[in-house]
């Protein structure tokens, strides 16, 4: 009997000690697990935090383009409107003919440009206005240049020119223009 008390208190302590390395293994499985699911909801966490990040900057990239593109197409608006505007201007240059401010330019034009080159040089203007210069200037000259009003001085030999057209004076007044009319049309002075 010695011996079969002795056999069971060995298995009652083995299942103690059985009992108590499974337990052991129980809570260091559970502490395990735990780990990897606070690391897998940190990872998943991390992701959707990334995730929404880019998506946000992308959204941020995507408007910041459609904007500049809205901008760009504005402002190649703005300029066709300028441009055709600047073309309303020059035309309406040579309907001035006929009247005295027209005849008064005409004559300013001229005289700036014999200053420049002397009593001898000789005015040159459009078929249109060559009755005007006659009458003003005996030192006209019979054949016409192809301008749209305005006048060209040339020395007697034609080699120095000073050019007083309505194509010369607004390309050199153009820029000037362009804010005037920038400011009128818009309300405001073109920046560029």
């Amino acid at each position: 009997m010695g011996l079969e008390k002795l056999s069971r208190e060995l298995l009652v302590d083995a299942k103690k000690e059985s009992d108590s390395v499974i337990a052991k293994a129980v809570r260091e499985a559970e502490a395990i697990i735990g780990a990897a699911e606070e690391r897998k909801r940190k990872i998943v966490e991390d992701a959707k935090s990334t995730g929404h990040k880019m998506a946000l900057r992308e959204k941020n990239e995507k408007i910041s383009a459609a904007n500049l593109d809205a901008k760009q197409l504005i402002d190649e608006e703005k300029n066709a409107a300028i441009e055709k505007a600047l073309a309303v201007v020059f035309s309406q240059l040579g309907e001035l003919r006929g009247n005295k401010p027209y005849e008064k330019l005409l004559k300013s034009l001229a005289v700036e440009g014999i200053k420049e080159l002397g009593k001898d040089s000789v005015v040159i203007v459009n078929s249109k206005d060559h009755g005007i210069a006659k009458k003003l200037f005996p030192n006209t000259s019979k054949e016409a240049e192809n301008i749209a009003g305005g006048v060209i001085v040339a020395t007697k030999d034609g080699l120095v020119r000073v050019d007083n057209s309505f194509e010369a004076l607004f390309e050199q007044n153009k820029d000037s223009i362009k804010k005037s009319l920038f400011a009128e049309l818009f309300g405001q002075e073109k920046t560029k």
